[in-house]
């Protein structure tokens, strides 16, 4: 029998996480309630190395995209699967995804559904994927999950191009910054040491301070260079498991300037999910446990787990999402509204189109303002060194003459 990964929570309400044997998704449910937990979700184990949301595992995610949206198209143009995964198999100038389409449409020719197929290949379709086709599948609207799913795809991609984007310029500006100092003190000073010593007089305390910088990088710059990448190493080690991960994501969304475009940025993804998945027909605690995948901060994903068991239990979402304090106040109130008025995804949609545009505008002004600092950051230090040495210099001339 398949093994399926398991999230409950307790009668004590901790969560508990496992594998369990069972015939299928359905008793894997059964089974936890018998034990008197409450699910949060179980998944085939097959899907668990594709936990990275909108992301593919062996292919890379812009191919994904561009194949579900060249599929979305033929299918919603009234072609027959297998034809239009032959179509793209063949003509379709994938290099990475087109065994992978050859292996799907075998197996649909072999009788088994396109969603199952995605299932059997979880390195590749995130779960999400393989939710919202089978989903759409079931509603008999493929054509219309598939477009659906492509967007989702490409406005998350958009989100992402439009932050590396952003801070691509501030990064080169502190890599020239550091590589100026380290220049400056690593190969400048130590010119004039000599000099310096030679003269046998004292320096002025600017320069002492720049000549003692310069001897420290060059007898202890190696070891602290290694002890740099090991502590970098370890915090990359760290941030991969759940604990230290969502600690730094929640003391993130508290900082000052930080944190409220995080929490913009999260309000935009939870509401992008809810709108696209609701609208392909899953239903709420379904595209909620979909949407806990999709949410980049996982100290907000994990406040999700308490929204999913309140919406089970019959709770309002919006008051539900009010209660994590992990989403914009005033966008849990657009929520609300949707909800009672029979329009929550078209509200969720609406949240995530505004949010997504003040991320990046904000984002924006961040980097704008960053720009300048660091350029008058790096100015000042590189001619604070310059100065001194130049002072210093100075002295030993008027000494001489």
């Amino acid at each position: 029998m398949p093994l399926f990964r398991y999230r409950a929570l307790g009668p004590d309400g901790s969560q508990q996480q496992g594998e369990i044997e069972v015939a299928d998704r359905a008793a894997a449910i059964q089974a936890l309630r018998q034990r008197g937990l409450i699910p949060i979700e179980a998944q085939p184990t097959v899907a668990r190395s594709a936990r990275k949301p909108l992301l593919g595992g062996s292919v890379p995610a812009r191919e994904l995209t561009a194949f579900t949206r060249e599929l979305a198209v033929l299918t919603a143009g009234g072609q027959p699967l297998d034809w239009s995964l032959e179509m793209l198999a063949d003509g379709g100038g994938f290099r990475r995804m087109t065994p992978v389409i050859k292996g799907l449409r075998e197996r649909i020719r072999g009788g088994a559904s396109l969603a199952d197929a995605m299932a059997e290949r979880g390195d590749v379709f995130p779960r999400l994927d393989v939710a919202m086709v089978r989903a759409g599948e079931a509603t008999g609207r493929l054509g219309e999950a598939l477009g659906q799913l492509a967007s989702l795809r490409e406005s998350a991609e958009a989100l992402r191009r439009k932050l590396v984007s952003a801070l691509l310029y501030p990064a080169i500006l502190a890599v020239v910054a550091v590589g100026s100092l380290l220049l400056l003190l690593g190969f400048v000073v130590p010119q004039f040491e000599p000099l310096f010593e030679d003269a046998g007089q004292a320096l002025p305390t600017s320069t002492q301070v720049v000549i003692l910088l310069a001897r420290g990088l060059r007898e202890h710059g190696l070891v602290a260079l290694i002890a740099g990448l090991v502590l970098i190493l370890v915090a990359s080690q760290l941030l991969r498991r759940p604990g230290p991960r969502i600690a730094f994501d929640g003391f993130l969304l508290r900082l000052p300037l930080l944190g409220p475009l995080a929490k913009e940025r999260t309000t935009a993804e939870i509401g992008r999910g809810l709108g696209t998945l609701l609208g392909a027909g899953l239903d709420l605690p379904q595209a909620l446990v979909l949407v806990r995948e999709m949410v980049g901060n996982r100290a907000a994903a994990a406040s999700l787990d308490a929204v999913i068991l309140g919406v089970r239990q019959g709770r309002p979402l919006w008051r539900c999402l009010e209660e994590t304090g992990r989403l914009v106040p005033t966008a849990v109130r657009m929520l609300r509204v949707g909800e009672e008025t029979g329009r929550l995804a078209q509200s969720a949609r609406f949240v995530a189109d505004t949010y997504e545009e003040r991320a990046s505008t904000k984002l924006a002004r961040l980097t704008a303002l960053a720009e300048p600092v660091l350029v008058i950051t790096l100015g000042l230090m590189v001619g604070g060194i310059v100065m001194s040495i130049l002072t210093a210099v100075l002295a030993v001339n008027e000494l001489a003459s």
